[in-house]
Parts: structure tokens; C-alpha cells; sequence
């Protein structure tokens, strides 16, 4: 597939997860909603942990296993109780990606144990010969795609490479 079909992809499976209104726990505006508003949040003393119980569930339930069946399991709970964060939110995005028959496809996470500070998301097109810290090496057609950052982020890796991009 070329990059312009990969960001097509990304921004179709980007589009698909925020419509089903999953909250993440690690969102202060997605806990708000989770507690039903600042109100409740108030009034509860200002602690409500909805969303980071809600994700909770989901990981409990899902399968952490990198298996195309348990990737599909854990995006169904997900789906199911509307709550997720990167993880969750990447792996909906993953299933919804690979049932279109999109492929390359891959799960990529970052982890820094020093730093406390863990992401993960989809890259469409990656190539076969990519180096993990050398992202020159993903490819031309390597398209970074990330439902749960922002509003949502898909764009190519050769941007973020040469500085167009941000993530």
C-alpha cells in the first residue's frame, strides 16, 4: 500500500474508535465525564475514580497476550465498557485495521521504566527491516497512527523524522 492509502487507513481506524466514546483514566476531561461532571466530582469529596476503575475492568478481562484472538477479546471489552487508555484504545484500533485487511500492521509501545512514562500505538506500513530507535528505518510508507493522543493523531514517521510532525 502506498502512504497516502496508510494515512487513509489510520485516520479511518482513528475515526472509528473516538465514535464509540471510550474514556481513558489518565485523561483528566475523560475522568470528568466518567464521574458524570465536575459537579459529582465535588460533591464526592473530589475524588471519583469511574475512569481508572472502568480501565481497570477492561485489562482484567482482556488478554494482555500479543495474539490477533486476544487483541480481538480485549477490543471488545473495550468496546463493551467504554473505557481505555493508549492500550486499550491502540489494540481497537489494531483489530478494526486488520479485519479491513490492512497490513503491515504492528502494535509498537514505549516504555521508559526511568522516566515512568509508557505509550502505545499503531504503525500501518512498517517495514520489514525497521530498527526499534531508528526511525528512519521504518519506511516511507510507515504511518504512526494513535487514537487515544489528542484527538486522535495519524501521520507519516518520515514527518515526524524530519520535523513537520510532533507527537
Amino acid at each position: 500500500m502506498t502512504l497516502s492509502d496508510n494515512i487513509r487507513h489510520g485516520k479511518n481506524a482513528v475515526k472509528y474508535v473516538k465514535s464509540l466514546k471510550i474514556l481513558a483514566s489518565n485523561k483528566l476531561q475523560d475522568r470528568l465525564k466518567a464521574a458524570g461532571g465536575v459537579q459529582n466530582v465535588i460533591n464526592s469529596g473530589g475524588r471519583d475514580d469511574t475512569a481508572l476503575m472502568g480501565v481497570g475492568q477492561t485489562r482484567s478481562a482482556g488478554v494482555r497476550a500479543r495474539t490477533t484472538g486476544n487483541l480481538r477479546g480485549t477490543a471488545e471489552y473495550t468496546k463493551k465498557t467504554k473505557y481505555g487508555n493508549c492500550w486499550e484504545q491502540a489494540i481497537t484500533a489494531f483489530v478494526y485495521l486488520h479485519e479491513k485487511g490492512v497490513r503491515p500492521l504492528d502494535l509498537v509501545a514505549f516504555d521508559n521504566d526511568a522516566g515512568g512514562y509508557d505509550h502505545v500505538w499503531v504503525v500501518i506500513g512498517l517495514d520489514q527491516n525497521w530498527e526499534r530507535q531508528n526511525l528512519r528505518s521504518w519506511g516511507v510508507n510507515a504511518v504512526w497512527c494513535d487514537p487515544w493522543q489528542g484527538d486522535g493523531m495519524v501521520f507519516a514517521v518520515d514527518d515526524l523524522v524530519k520535523g513537520k510532525v510532533r507527537n
